[in-house]
């Protein structure tokens, strides 16, 4: 396993002082808070815009979910998450009845887990940013231009001001 910016959601556990700092609406969160923890984990500006974007999409209600917010409030504290080397779980509720996944993701669910014993504790507890890199590369496949932020900057707020005036 390693310590990582990320938390993964599926498949997962949780300490209760995980609970007693999430926020769901984010209301009590600082947009100027958040974007300096994020050059804590990231030195890419490129993953430092879409966190951005997505915190104001959690903040303005944008996106029917809860797990952004709580990787958003993992990183107001500068916590870190222990992820295993090998996916431990399958994941089954890909389908019509889903509340979020509606969509099937053979690349997800063919898998079937895999087992981490004897575990190999890492040195530190610093987060492994080779790691996270490999995951946003490879897992998460995104990149956003200064460009492409702009634009989606342009259109939140928008939508906002809209919002206000209904």
């Amino acid at each position: 396993y390693y310590f990582s910016a990320f938390n993964h959601v599926w498949g997962w556990a949780g300490w209760r002082k995980t609970w007693e700092i999430y926020d769901f609406t984010l209301q009590n969160k600082n947009e100027k808070d958040f974007e300096k923890n994020l050059h804590y984990y990231f030195d890419d500006m490129n993953e430092i815009r879409f966190w951005k974007i997505m915190f104001k999409k959690m903040k303005y209600r944008m996106i029917d979910t809860w797990d952004y917010q709580l990787t958003i409030s993992l990183w107001l504290n500068k916590a870190l998450s222990i992820i295993p080397n090998t996916n431990l779980v399958q994941n089954i509720g890909f389908d019509a009845n889903a509340t979020h996944t509606k969509k099937t993701n053979l690349r997800i669910t063919e898998y079937k887990g895999d087992f981490i014993l004897p575990l190999k504790h890492p040195d530190k507890i610093v987060q492994n940013k080779e790691a996270d890199i490999a995951h946003i590369l490879h897992y998460e496949k995104r990149h956003i231009t200064t460009f492409d932020y702009y634009r989606k900057v342009f259109k939140l707020k928008v939508k906002t001001i809209i919002k206000k005036q209904l």
